[in-house]
């Protein structure tokens, strides 16, 4: 399972502020890259890719975090 979070950036300092958009989902798709990570035990690598349920409407000119977590 993965959540997908887009953070509005705080003006005071452009930390990751209020949430603005967060999805969970178990519906995406894992393809093997071929590649080995050279840390800790060499994991392949993986290319993840999501469709979102709902659109995220970004607005121009502002600036947002993205977080993409593995949950469980």
């Amino acid at each position: 399972m993965f959540r997908i979070r887009f953070y509005k950036s705080r003006p005071a300092d452009g930390k990751p502020g209020e949430i603005a958009f967060e999805q969970t989902t178990t519906n995406l798709e894992r393809l093997a890259t071929g590649k080995i990570i050279f840390v800790n035990i060499a994991p392949h690598e993986y290319l993840y890719s999501i469709t979102l349920e709902n659109a995220f409407h970004a607005i121009a000119g502002e600036q947002y975090w993205l977080e993409c977590v593995q949950v469980g």
